[in-house]
């Protein structure tokens, strides 16, 4: 008995009956019969702002637009998707994860260019924001709940904080 083969990056792969959905904040173990579908879904324009509130408390808020083609728009029975950010802190020698994955929300397609926006507040301690004007950004995470599918993972620009 021959081992079905999964085509990656134009290879051929043996595998057993299931394969590693890849990396992401909802990684899984998917069987390999339900075909992997090839999304034209995209994230586009992320931003970051961050505003300092009173009691040593950041607001960060990410902003995207995610598309969608007209044959998204009309999928398989329930298509839908789950969006989730985490924010790092960004330099030129290391890049650290400073929350794990936040806001996960799941959702359907309703038009081809959905704006999305997600609002975190971290206190001073969790942001780690001190005189050297540090720099931030998002991480934004894409996937369909429906369909096996590769995750569509996009960065905001760098945010340089001021000195407070």
């Amino acid at each position: 008995m021959s081992l079905p083969t999964l085509c990656l990056c134009g290879k051929q792969i043996r595998t057993s009956t299931h394969a590693y959905v890849f990396s992401g904040p909802y990684s899984q173990i998917t069987p390999l019969w339900r075909a992997v579908w090839r999304q034209a879904v995209d994230i586009i324009n992320p931003s970051l702002s961050v505003q300092r509130l009173p009691v040593e408390i950041w607001e960060l808020t990410v902003r995207y637009t995610i598309t969608f083609t007209v044959q998204e728009l009309n999928p398989p029975p329930d298509l839908a998707f789950l969006d989730a950010i985490r924010i790092w802190a960004w330099d030129q020698h290391d890049h650290d994860v400073v929350t794990g994955w936040l806001r996960g929300e799941t959702f359907c397609p309703i038009a081809t260019s959905i704006n999305r926006t997600k609002v975190v507040r971290v206190t001073d301690d969790v942001l780690d924001a001190g005189l050297s004007g540090d720099q931030f950004r998002a991480q934004i995470h894409l996937r369909s709940t429906t369909i096996s599918s590769l995750p569509v993972e996009r960065f905001t620009p760098v945010l340089r904080l001021l000195p407070h």
